[in-house]
């Protein structure tokens, strides 16, 4: 099995959460902000590639997305202030 890594991710922001892709394996995943100011920890996923994520574990490309998605937000916040 292959193991995620962040450089296989992209995330963008935008003002209703971050949405993250896993190039290797097209799945989308978007975290939404909550009331409190922090993401979502379950995401809207959706994966393009027929039979889902090939050779990569799901809870490993789930929680490496989650990962990028936390950073991208921390680098957001701290670029405002």
């Amino acid at each position: 099995m292959k193991q995620p890594i962040k450089a296989e991710y992209d995330a963008e922001l935008d003002d209703a959460g971050v949405h993250v892709v896993h190039r290797p394996t097209e799945s989308y995943y978007d975290y939404y902000l909550l009331a409190d100011g922090g993401l979502s920890r379950v995401p809207n996923e959706r994966h393009a590639q027929p039979g889902g994520i090939g050779d990569y574990v799901l809870s490993d490309v789930e929680a490496m997305a989650y990962e990028v998605a936390q950073e991208a937000y921390r680098r957001s916040r701290q670029q405002r202030s």
